[in-house]
């Protein structure tokens, strides 16, 4: 779905499914919680239903992504290397 026209308006359940294809993962109902509370990607009403922009649903997508952590295995090899160092 990341061929659609940044223009293209998509329903609530259309612009999760199209961000979840997209390898940003959320769901309509997160979608519609932050809709409420606010930080969610902006959208216009049309006939009393959500309506976002791919294009700005997508950046804000982007927008979100930070930095992952080392894995476990990773923390406890580097904190037996420390406790070697402290020794």
């Amino acid at each position: 779905m990341n061929q659609l026209d940044p223009d293209t308006r998509l329903t609530r359940d259309a612009v999760a499914a199209a961000l979840t294809s997209a390898g940003y993962f959320i769901s309509p109902a997160t979608l519609a919680s932050m809709g409420h509370r606010g930080g969610g990607p902006e959208y216009d009403l049309f006939n009393g239903r959500a309506a976002y922009r791919w294009g700005s649903s997508l950046e804000w997508a982007k927008g979100r992504v930070r930095p992952g952590g080392r894995g476990g295995s990773q923390q406890r090899e580097n904190a037996g290397e420390s406790d070697q160092a402290a020794a």
